[in-house]
């Protein structure tokens, strides 16, 4: 089977072949390349390879609309957008190679690859352009230094030096990034921007490099208030007794402590132990500890009032329920006075745009299950809204499919369980024949990472 060769070794562009009447022996038309599978892995190819092949394939298939943001230059920032999915994403191209590249799409965040259809659609395009394979040869050059992440693998951030980067600072660079421009201590990062800011020197930081950055921060905040408020965890009794409205279990104060720890968890008690005011708890301890102010609740709709009539009555605060129409919608999200409201999930993705304008700081998903299936609706939304702080409520994590469970996962932490294909890869065991999944392995593994 004839497959796409790997990034590093792009093949030439293919033209049509014409034959030609002539005395001379006509030259053989070239056959088209086969297209590769997206379920079912040639076997020549291992996981990763295929995986990569795939995404080259869909970028060299792609018709989408794109801009330099370089002025023209080969190597730089690119504006990528989809016509038929109306989202567009930045691509930095800096390398022909894995790993070089960076793009804001959710497939490139999570991937674990180092690349996506929208980085193998511009490198594609690039290869066509004049002066592109001198600027390859050439590398990427800036006077302005460079603050990125890595995604081929765990994330990690990388530190790149700039031409116009002072001799002090870019000593001090070297002693922060290994050979490969990786940082090794993210703490000294603050610092180093520090000095570039009082050296007058551009330092551009990347949209997943100011997350990664925020998240490590806020974790280190968040842990000290927390320890400081509450010496003894969970066993502390100013944490069973943190809410006016209710006497904490210890199991409950356990839980809250926890989601509040973590920043972002899959609760998955039995119904009736009280996920509600574990989540009440929580989110009450994010707000005195974490600086979080705004609480979205997401819910079925047959439970929007009660949720409202639990917060009332076990954190004494008053809740604002969006419901009616779009107009009405729209006034609740843009109402800056309430703190805490309270949806449905078919209303997510239609008030998308003003869920994320208002920013809420946690979002608390109740019967979590709802979006076990990543291409609902819901579970397309939810992953859309930008929040720092996400508690999953469930008392059936998993129902059918070991699939299920990693989509709920996902949600609460995108590199955990790390991308889908290699998760089933890990856990699945496939009918030879059909490639029909008859059974699951290496839960012992799984159980071991989700505690």
């Amino acid at each position: 089977m004839t497959v796409y060769r790997p990034a590093v070794h792009r093949p030439a562009v293919l033209r049509p072949t014409v034959r030609r009447t002539s005395a001379r022996r006509a030259k053989p038309v070239k056959k088209a390349k086969a297209r590769l599978s997206h379920r079912v892995r040639p076997d020549e190819l291992t996981l990763n390879d295929w995986q990569l092949q795939l995404r080259i394939q869909a970028g060299h298939e792609a018709d989408f609309a794109w801009k330099s943001l370089e002025n023209g230059a080969i190597l730089g920032d690119y504006h990528v957008a989809n016509p038929a999915s109306r989202r567009s994403y930045q691509v930095a191209i800096r390398g022909r190679d894995p790993g070089q590249n960076h793009c804001t799409c959710p497939d490139f965040l999570g991937n674990t690859l180092g690349t996506c259809k929208h980085i193998e659609f511009v490198l594609f395009r690039l290869r066509r352009k004049r002066g592109a394979a001198q600027a390859f040869a050439a590398g990427f050059h800036s006077p302005w230094s460079e603050l990125a992440v890595r995604l081929d693998g765990q994330p990690r951030l990388t530190l790149r030096a700039g031409e116009a980067c002072p001799k002090i600072l870019e000593q001090r660079l070297r002693t922060l990034v290994d050979a490969q421009g990786v940082v090794s201590d993210s703490t000294q990062i603050p610092a180093f921007l520090a000095t570039a800011k009082k050296a007058g020197h551009e330092l551009r930081i990347s949209d997943a490099a100011r997350r990664l950055l925020a998240r490590e921060a806020d974790d280190r905040q968040r842990t000290t208030a927390l320890t400081a408020a509450f010496p003894q965890g969970a066993a502390d009794p100013a944490l069973i007794r943190l809410l006016p409205g209710a006497k904490l279990h210890p199991y409950q104060a356990e839980g809250a402590w926890f989601a509040a720890t973590t920043g972002r968890c899959l609760l998955a008690d039995d119904m009736g132990l009280g996920k509600t005011v574990q989540a009440i708890a929580a989110a009450e301890l994010l707000r005195r500890h974490a600086q979080v102010r705004r609480v979205l609740i997401v819910t079925p709709v047959s439970l929007k009032g009660q949720w409202a009539e639990e917060i009332t009555r076990f954190a004494k605060q008053t809740a604002l329920v969006v419901a009616g129409s779009l107009e009405v919608r729209l006034a609740a999200w843009a109402d800056g006075d309430a703190e805490v409201k309270i949806a449905n999930y078919e209303l997510l993705l239609r008030d998308l745009d003003a869920i994320n304008a208002w920013g809420p700081d946690l979002v608390v998903l109740d019967e979590a299950q709802r979006i076990k299936n990543r291409l609902t609706r819901a579970a397309v939304a939810v992953r859309r809204i930008d929040s720092p702080y996400l508690l999953a409520l469930t008392g059936t994590p998993l129902e059918n499919r070991l699939d299920e469970l990693h989509a709920l996962i996902e949600v609460v932490d995108r590199h955990l369980l790390g991308p889908l294909f290699a998760f089933r890869d890990r856990h699945a065991i496939v009918e030879n024949d059909s490639h029909r999944v008859v059974g699951y392995r290496h839960l012992d593994r799984l159980a071991e990472t989700l505690k």
